[in-house]
């Protein structure tokens, strides 16, 4: 009598324990076949999604240079404003500037004070309001120029901070900062 307690070889368990030992490599290398082509049809799926995702990114990416364009174009309409604004402004204190010195010399002149430099006085304050007006009207349109250019250049930086988000995705380095910057916004 023996007094082995191996469960091996003996019995039903022993029958399937050694069928499963026979179809073990098979079931392996079904696995392994499986893996194979699930992983490449994973691969493949991955891949359609990296061209879709990049697909999507050009196209946002050119959508993003239209909107800078269109940013850059409002800015040169809106300096043209600015500029024509500030050239009738100047122009119209220029006539102002003349009515006003026209009308002190005839006082000047109708008063009996021609020659008493009273009327070069009021001749010369005349001349410093103007020149003080001419002043200010500059610096306003200096600080609405720097105002719109700053504007401007905000917009584009939105702009060229998502491209350079979407060129992780596009595998283009588009640039919109540059090419305005270039141009002076005139």
């Amino acid at each position: 009598m023996s007094t082995d307690v191996s469960t091996e070889g003996s019995g039903l368990f022993g029958t399937i324990s050694g069928a499963a030992a026979a179809v073990n490599p098979i079931f392996g290398a079904v696995g392994a076949i499986a893996g194979f082509f699930g992983a490449r049809s994973e691969r493949k799926r991955k891949r359609r999604e990296a061209k879709a995702r990049k697909m999507r990114a050009i196209k946002s990416e050119d959508l993003l240079m239209g909107a800078a364009q269109n940013v850059a174009g409002r800015m040169r309409e809106e300096s043209k404003f600015l500029q024509s604004s500030f050239n009738l402004e100047q122009t119209s204190a220029l006539q102002q500037y003349g009515q006003t010195l026209d009308q002190a010399e005839s006082q000047g002149g109708f008063s009996n004070l021609a020659g008493s430099g009273a009327v070069d006085k009021s001749m010369s304050q005349i001349a410093t309001a103007f020149q003080q007006e001419r002043e200010a009207s500059q610096l306003g349109f200096d600080r609405d120029r720097t105002r719109l250019a700053q504007e401007t250049e905000s917009q584009l930086r939105d702009i060229e901070g998502n491209l350079i988000e979407l060129s992780a995705y596009s595998g283009r380095k588009k640039s919109v900062l540059g090419a305005y910057n270039n141009r002076g916004g005139n």
